[in-house]
């Protein structure tokens, strides 16, 4: 899953990541921390500060509320941003047009 996930990268945000056994690790990481997901509750595109977003948010075993993992979509396709946070903790949308 790392690797293609990876290939999915702006070239920005691999220089961050740096190889895909590296995201692999960050995952694992994540995982120690908030669980295994249990339950989907929502997935959704959301404009952000005028950038396309991806969110899922999920039940986790370990975590006592709602986590979401976020995606930032560039213009050519490329994930270029990627966040996490409790949902009650998610950030502003851009309003409706």
């Amino acid at each position: 899953m790392a690797d293609s996930l990876y290939a999915a990268f702006s070239d920005t945000l691999k220089l961050q990541m740096t190889s895909p056994q590296a995201l692999e690790g960050g995952f694992n990481q994540f995982a120690t921390q908030v669980g295994v997901e249990t339950e989907l509750l929502e997935e959704r595109w959301v404009n952000r500060k005028g950038r396309r977003q991806y969110w899922r948010t999920a039940k986790f075993s370990t975590f006592p509320e709602p986590f979401m993992l976020r995606f930032v979509i560039g213009t050519d396709g490329k994930i270029e941003g990627i966040g996490m946070n409790p949902k009650s903790q998610a950030p502003a949308i851009d309003p409706s047009a």
